[in-house]
């Protein structure tokens, strides 16, 4: 197990930099896979991005994961993506609490009360599960990358990933 963490780790830092090839162009102000003084604690986020037009802050969780091969590994593999999201809501709430701070230090953006963070787990290898935290989405990477390159804003993209619109509905894209 030792050595497939460590391999694994691999598979993730390939998918922050896939994922980052695709939408750094569109959002130049980011940071991934840093360690960041939030209060007394630091955190490591997967992946930051700013909208300083918009004025927010998005905060990614990444998790590349093995397919999975029979039904237990479905429920394994939806067990991780919760265990994300409560990764994702700690480190949300804590750079929520800090936000001034780390737009100083990390970007060196003065901010105000107007700002506002959002933030999903994203992830490769498999469909996902639906998150228990309506504020949180749980999505997987290629539909990440669409949302973000299709948005206006990192607030607009906000709003449409945790309004679960992208999910396939039942009479529209599946019978």
């Amino acid at each position: 197990p030792k050595r497939f963490n460590a391999q694994r780790g691999l598979f993730e830092d390939k998918m922050v930099e896939d994922f980052l090839a695709k939408v750094s162009t569109k959002w130049p102000l980011y940071r991934a896979n840093v360690h960041v003084a939030l209060g007394k604690v630091t955190e490591e986020l997967d992946l930051i991005l700013v909208d300083p037009q918009s004025k927010t802050v998005f905060i990614g969780e990444l998790r590349w994961m093995l397919p999975p091969g029979d039904p237990r590994e479905v429920t394994n593999r939806k067990n991780v993506c919760g265990e994300k999201v409560v990764q994702l809501r700690r480190k949300y709430n804590a750079v929520k609490k800090h936000l001034t701070d780390l737009l100083q230090n990390v970007f060196a953006i003065q901010s105000d009360d107007s700002w506002e963070v959002c933030g999903a787990v994203i992830i490769q290898g498999f469909g996902g599960a639906r998150s228990a935290d309506d504020d949180l989405p749980v999505m997987v990477k290629y539909i990440a990358e669409v949302g973000l390159e299709g948005s206006d804003s990192l607030r607009q993209f906000a709003a449409w990933s945790t309004s679960l619109e992208w999910l396939p509905q039942e009479d529209v894209h599946f019978d």
